[in-house]
C-alpha cells in the first residue's frame, strides 16, 4: 500500500526543485525517497514547476504604504483601479493593462485585510476606499 499523501508531496517537492534549479544531490535524494515509496515511479513524467514571484519582488506592505499615501491625498473615495493608476504614475512605471491588473489585485487583497483598522470600504460596486 502506497502513501499517496507523502508521494504527492514528494512529487511536488521534486518538481519545485527542478524548477528552481536544485542541486543534483538534492534531486537524487528526493528521487531515492520517492523510490522507497513507489519503486516504479517515472521521473520523466514529473514536470518542473516554475516558482511564483511577486511583481518586481514587491510585497503587499509596499502596495499598502503607497495606497495609504494616495488615499491621504484624495478628496473622495477611490476605486482600487484609480489608486493603482496613481501609484504607477507616481513611480513613473508604465500603466499597461497587465501591470494595472496585477497591482489592482494586490491592492484589493491588501486593502480588504485592513478594513476596520484605518481603511473603510463603501457599499456598492465598484468598491471605493477611504481612510477613517
Amino acid at each position: 500500500m502506497r502513501n499517496t499523501y507523502c508521494l504527492s508531496g514528494l512529487r511536488r517537492l521534486y518538481a519545485e526543485k527542478l524548477g528552481r534549479g536544485g542541486s543534483k544531490a538534492d534531486l537524487a535524494h528526493i528521487r531515492a525517497v520517492i523510490r522507497m515509496i513507489s519503486p516504479d515511479e517515472d521521473f520523466r513524467a514529473i514536470k518542473a514547476v516554475r516558482p511564483h514571484t511577486n511583481r518586481k519582488g514587491k510585497s503587499g506592505a509596499v502596495w499598502l504604504r503607497a495606497a495609504l499615501e494616495v488615499l491621504r491625498k484624495a478628496n473622495a473615495p477611490m476605486t482600487a483601479r484609480e489608486i493603482a493608476v496613481r501609484i504607477l504614475e507616481a513611480r513613473g512605471e508604465p500603466v499597461t493593462p497587465e501591470v494595472l491588473a496585477t497591482v489592482q489585485c494586490s491592492l484589493l487583497t491588501t486593502l480588504k485585510r485592513r478594513i476596520g483598522s484605518g481603511v473603510t470600504q463603501s457599499d456598492g460596486y465598484p468598491r471605493r476606499w477611504t481612510l477613517m
